[in-house]
Parts: structure tokens; sequence; C-alpha cells
């Protein structure tokens, strides 16, 4: 953008959340890349940082713990059957969100998810109105 730019951008994140100064442009740019294109930094971080045995290990944990919540649930006697039965469908229907979602590293879906959007590597502001028409539209599409 151009420094008029930045300084109409500054003097309003200025109003809105005090913000004085402009951040070192290398992070403007990072939290850019990072806010419109979250799901492919995401799988980069993951891929490079994410430990997948931990990631085994925590989901084993999770199946053991429900596993004894049954068994618990089996031994207390101020519950009726039918709510012990109740409250064990529940604890089946739980869902455990552990490190990331395994869409993260499947390339066919992220290649899916961002297929047609065109981003250039010397234009900022037409990748932020591309990245905001992609945006609108997706969220557009979950409507319908």
């Amino acid at each position: 953008l151009t420094e008029e730019a930045d300084k109409i951008g500054l003097k309003f994140s200025k109003k809105l959340t005090g913000q004085s100064e402009q951040p070192p442009r290398w992070k403007k740019c990072v939290g850019a890349a990072t806010g419109s294109l979250s799901n492919a930094v995401g799988s980069l971080y993951v891929s490079k940082y994410f430990d997948e045995n931990s990631k085994s290990t925590a989901q084993e944990m999770v199946t053991e713990i429900r596993k004894q919540f049954e068994k618990m649930l089996d031994n207390v006697d101020w519950m009726d059957y039918e709510t012990k039965e109740k409250a064990k469908v529940k604890a089946r229907g739980m869902v455990a969100h552990i490190g990331y979602p395994s869409e993260l590293l499947d390339m066919k879906k992220l290649e899916d998810l961002y297929d047609g959007i065109e981003l250039s590597s010397d234009d900022y502001f037409g990748n932020g109105l591309n990245m905001t028409v992609f945006g609108t539209n997706y969220a557009y599409s979950k409507l319908r």
C-alpha cells in the first residue's frame, strides 16, 4: 500500500484500538497471510512442528477415559438404568478435538478449499481484495 494509505489505516487503528505506530512490514505481511490463508499456514505449521505420536497418544487416552467413565456409570447407585444409558450415549457422542483437524494434512482438501483464488507476490492490495471476495463467496456457499 502507499504511505498515504498506511497513514489512514494507522489513524483508524489509533481511534479503534489505541495503536499509535505501524507494526514492522514483515509483521503486517505475516499477519495478512496467517489471517487470510489460515488453513494453509496451519498445515505448514502442523507438518513441521506437530508430533503425530503425541496426537495418537492423546486420542488413546481419551478413548480409555471414556471407557472408564462408562464402567464408573455402571457402578453408581444414585442413577437409574435409563439415566445411565442416556449418559453413556452422551459420552459416546462427545467429539475429542486433539491437536488439529485431520483435514489440515489432506492436500486435496486444501487445494479444493483454495481453488480459484488468485494471489500475486507483487500485489498486496489486489491480494487483499481477492481474499475478501474469496472469503465472502465461501461464507455465502455455506448458507446454501
